[in-house]
């Protein structure tokens, strides 16, 4: 790193210099347990996974996360009946969803989702700032297999990824 400070009122240089991404050898990928050892619809350490929120910030960033640090395959939808086209077109294995959508709650795509034959076995994931026991227990009823209070943390992440999350039932 290079630094140069003319001084108060003046302009001022910064040059940081790192290795390339293709410089810097990859760890290797162990495979992660099947979410749900049931179904033969998960493949170890590669998912279809939908992101449905409203926030289409919050929806990009969480997209782009599961996509360049955990290879995932990922969509994001921004309101329910999108998520629902999307959902059949692309047969996510893990739909990660936030109840508070305009027009469609959560709730309603997910009980729509778990109605349809193929969405047996996918995994379920309630993503909202509503985290209080009512709020989870209407998740629950709603079939959601987890519920998960934003902003969500790389831990969360990765225990969701390696099926290591205990359900909220």
């Amino acid at each position: 790193m290079t630094t140069c400070i003319e001084g108060p009122g003046e302009s001022s240089e910064f040059v940081l210099r790192q290795p390339a991404v293709a410089d810097i050898p990859a760890p290797p990928r162990s495979p992660s347990p099947s979410l749900a050892p049931e179904s033969d619809s998960f493949k170890p350490a590669y998912r279809r996974i939908l992101v449905v929120d409203d926030n289409i910030d919050a929806a990009r960033s969480l997209a782009k996360v599961l996509t360049l640090l955990h290879g995932q395959s990922v969509e994001v939808a921004l309101d329910g009946p999108s998520a629902l086209e999307k959902a059949e077109a692309f047969r996510p294995q893990i739909v990660l969803l936030d109840i508070g959508l305009p027009g469609m709650s959560g709730h309603e795509v997910a009980e729509q989702l778990r109605r349809r034959p193929w969405f047996k076995g996918c995994l379920l994931v309630a993503v909202t700032g509503w985290g209080q026991e009512k709020d989870r227990a209407t998740s629950r009823a709603a079939g959601f297999d987890h519920h998960l209070v934003k902003p969500l943390n790389q831990a969360t992440i990765q225990n969701l990824l390696d099926g290591n999350l205990l359900p909220d039932h």
